[in-house]
């Protein structure tokens, strides 16, 4: 009988297992990195539809939104943002920060001929008098920026 003063040998079913699970643990790692490419290569392609340019909207003020107000205004929620138009349709997307390649999310609203445009979220109340030309309107950190264009209609989530 040998001795083996605590010396164990490897068992093959130990081996194997280790085989086993390292195979695994690659081919989830293969997997998860097609879906992250995939993913990214989507949201790449929505931010580059909804990069939408043109002339900044006017601003106006509350008072003079609600004096210029000719019909109820239409109001949703989007993304933990108020959005209200008086006339027209509206259609949005919560878009990949940094153009699809970054993280986070922000909200971005197209409006076919709104009028006016009054955006709500935690950092206050802003407004926008657009006479009834297509705006686009993004909240970025709380505040929105909004142009004189829009993709109305190329682009899906119109409601």
């Amino acid at each position: 009988m040998a001795l083996d003063y605590g010396v164990r040998r490897t068992s093959r079913h130990a081996r194997t297992g280790l085989v086993v699970g390292v195979g695994v643990l690659l081919v989830i790692a293969i997997a998860a990195s097609v879906v992250f490419n995939v993913q990214r290569g989507q949201a790449i392609a929505e931010a580059r539809d909804w990069a939408i340019t043109g002339p900044p909207c006017p601003t106006t003020t509350a008072a003079a939104y609600a004096a210029n107000l000719q019909h109820a205004p239409v109001s949703f929620e989007f993304s933990g943002v108020t959005w209200a138009r008086e006339f027209g349709h509206s259609s949005c997307a919560a878009l990949v920060n940094g153009g699809g390649k970054g993280f986070g999310t922000f909200p971005e609203c197209q409006f076919t001929s709104p009028d006016q445009v009054h955006v709500a979220t935690p950092k206050g109340d802003f407004y926008f008098y657009v006479r009834g030309r297509p705006a686009t309107v993004a909240v970025h950190d709380g505040l929105p920026s909004c142009v004189l264009a829009a993709k109305f209609g190329q682009l899906g989530g119109d409601s």
